[in-house]
């Protein structure tokens, strides 16, 4: 999962997306934590938690750079990227390595797939992001009215994606079941 991470990475994957994240919201600052924390929660659901909220916490920097040291916009956008990433590893059984554990462990007497652990875990986790994401807008009010796209390199976005949706497709298909703990650890 690192290297998925690094090729995003280095592909300037990431950046686009916090972009394209800031043209959603329209610079709106809680909006731009919605999405951020949603992107993550997406990535972590198929990456390593501590990759992504490093891939992101990379991604955001410039912005969070780019406000007052006072903003507190800034301290809800760092603190919501890792919590997002914590939450969307609860997502899927391959997000978070005691996940996989937990289903080894569930094995003898239930089979635990792909699809029966996102089904239980994943709602949960949706609603956690979510009171998470108000909390923070809450206990930190934002200060500023507008936030500005990103600018940083351009790559190759498209042998990335080339890479990784075989990837994510591949960890849910139930023909592979034999191999299930196997490509989680």
């Amino acid at each position: 999962m690192r290297s998925l991470a690094k090729a995003a990475s280095r592909t300037g994957l990431e950046r686009a997306l916090a972009n394209r994240v800031l043209r959603w919201s329209g610079g709106n600052p809680p909006w731009t934590m919605l999405g951020a924390m949603g992107l993550t929660f997406a990535f972590s659901m198929f990456m390593s938690n501590t990759a992504t909220t490093a891939m992101m916490l990379a991604a955001v920097g410039p912005l969070v750079a780019g406000l007052r040291q006072d903003e507190p916009f800034g301290k809800a956008l760092l603190l919501g990227i890792p919590v997002a990433a914590n939450l969307g590893g609860m997502g899927t059984v391959i997000g978070s390595p005691p996940n996989a554990i937990a289903a080894a462990a569930l094995e003898p007497s239930r089979p635990i797939g792909f699809s029966v652990w996102m089904m239980v875990a994943l709602p949960p986790a949706l609603v956690l992001a979510g009171a998470a994401w108000l909390y923070l807008r809450h206990r930190y009010p934002v200060g500023v009215a507008r936030i500005v796209s990103l600018t940083g390199r351009r790559g190759r976005k498209r042998t990335y994606a080339a890479c990784w949706l075989p990837a994510v497709c591949y960890w849910p298909a139930p023909c592979w079941g034999a191999v299930r703990h196997a490509r989680t650890s």
